[in-house]
């Protein structure tokens, strides 16, 4: 049984967040954010897992986490091994700027642990969703697209391969997943990704491009029209 820890706060009324801990299989101690309604009538509420970029952390999910919450899901926002507190490994600091191709397979075997976590935190465990945010939305679809418990995958800012994540050939094996992908037309890494990415998919896939050069969170923070695109695409998927 894995070890987890939740230590809540209430952040404001009709949302409570709660700090959650864990240990990776390699030890690495991993961290989350848990965020879901302080009074919820629904007894298993679609989860949502967030998964940032590179040389970020679990808090640039603070304003989207809570307007998933609205939208009924309980979230789980995660530090990647590495970034933010997920930075020691058996006592010793562990960083992402001096990661290997081993450290960084292993952070998609993490996303293993975050869905069981937010599974214990009462999620349905049949409406289960992955939003990433660059590297994130690598790690992401690499677990997603292996994990059939997972309903939908949303990409914000993809990549073809971003620290050796390549996800072409999980794209092109993808059979089952929906899968959004969203990008700015002046970002023209993701953007020629997302291109490639949805061409290769036999799944049922989305894209939108946006005008503009913003990047992962920064196209979901300055732009009021990227989450209102998330939230249709989501619908027919959710079950209610």
């Amino acid at each position: 049984m894995l070890p987890y820890i939740l230590v809540g706060c209430k952040r404001e009324p009709e949302i409570s967040t709660s700090q959650v801990q864990w240990m990776s299989k390699d030890g690495v101690d991993l961290y989350a954010t848990l965020y879901e309604k302080t009074q919820s009538t629904q007894l298993f509420s679609p989860g949502l897992i967030l998964l940032h970029s590179v040389n970020e952390s679990r808090a640039i999910w603070v304003g989207s986490a809570e307007r998933f919450v609205d939208l009924g899901f309980v979230v789980l926002a995660v530090d990647l091994r590495g970034h933010g507190e997920s930075s020691i490994k058996s006592g010793q600091v562990y960083s992402e700027n001096k990661f290997n191709y081993g450290d960084w397979q292993s952070s998609i075997h993490d996303i293993a642990l975050a869905k069981e976590a937010l599974l214990t935190a009462g999620a349905n465990p049949d409406n289960l969703f992955i939003l990433g945010s660059g590297l994130g939305a690598n790690i992401g679809f690499k677990y997603a697209h292996t994990d059939s418990a997972i309903q939908g995958m949303i990409l914000l800012s993809p990549g073809l391969e971003y620290n050796t994540i390549s996800i072409e050939k999980s794209m092109s094996e993808n059979r089952r997943l929906p899968v959004l992908f969203l990008a700015t037309d002046g970002d023209s890494y993701s953007a020629g990704s997302v291109e490639k990415l949805k061409a290769l998919t036999p799944a049922y896939a989305e894209s939108r491009l946006y005008p503009g050069t913003a990047h992962g969170i920064d196209l979901l923070n300055g732009n009021s029209k990227v989450m209102g695109d998330i939230q249709n695409w989501l619908d027919p998927i959710v079950q209610k």
